[in-house]
């Protein structure tokens, strides 16, 4: 689900008992226990431009914003402010100014929001996108689809939460995340269970070369001098 997807303050995993229970009762060994880690997950911007195929109106810090909340602005600012948090996604239509101003001023303010995304297909108003440059400049991502508002949030329901390969920041926090959950002395064991010398990288190969070469001495004396 798309809530599941991105907001932080959702549990999507919880803590269901009848799975304590049978974690407790299982006769095999638990190996790890990894738990749904959203900031790990979060997607940048620039994933989300890519997959609604957006007309990127202010590129911004698209590369380096992490996306942790949805927020599709269909009420009033005042009921709004609240969810204008660092890493927001804000949805909204192309034609409420007033939506447009509030981001640009959080973003004013030091709320490093993550995107801005204006439904609709309708232009940004040349007046308003000059009353907000210093806002874009500030790193403000902000895009624009032709779909309205609803088909929009169908389409977020499709993004997939897959690896990109250029994301090295977001693999290495999975990876890190993942393998904290595993269990030490399992993977102990693992090694101290081996009969046979362990498979080495070629650096690793080469520096042990290094410790068990034997350096024979020098004798003073070339062939030519032997035999005479």
């Amino acid at each position: 689900m798309l809530a599941q997807h991105f907001d932080l303050n959702h549990d999507p995993q919880g803590s269901d008992p009848a799975m304590l229970q049978l974690l407790t009762d299982n006769p095999y060994p638990l190996l790890g226990d990894v738990p749904w880690d959203l900031e790990a997950m979060a997607c940048r911007a620039s994933d989300i431009a890519r997959h609604l195929q957006v007309t990127i109106i202010n590129s911004g810090e698209m590369q380096q914003r992490r996306l942790k909340s949805i927020i599709f602005c269909a009420h009033s600012i005042p009921h709004m402010l609240s969810y204008f948090q660092p890493g927001a996604l804000l949805v909204t239509s192309a034609d409420r100014a007033d939506v447009v101003l509030a981001a640009s001023l959080a973003a004013l303010n030091g709320i490093a929001i993550g995107a801005l995304l204006l439904t609709g297909g309708y232009a940004l108003d040349a007046h308003l996108k000059q009353i907000c440059a210093r806002a874009f400049e500030a790193g403000l991502p902000v895009f624009s689809v032709e779909s309205n508002t609803w088909q929009t949030a169908m389409a977020l329901q499709r993004f997939s939460l897959e690896l990109p390969i250029d994301d090295p920041q977001r693999i290495e926090a999975i990876q890190e995340h993942i393998a904290d959950q595993l269990n030490n002395a399992w993977i102990t064991t693992l090694t101290t269970a081996l009969t046979r010398p362990p498979i080495l990288s070629p650096p690793a190969f080469r520096y042990r070369l290094t410790e068990l070469v034997i350096l024979l001495p020098f004798n003073g004396h070339n062939e030519e001098e032997q035999s005479v």
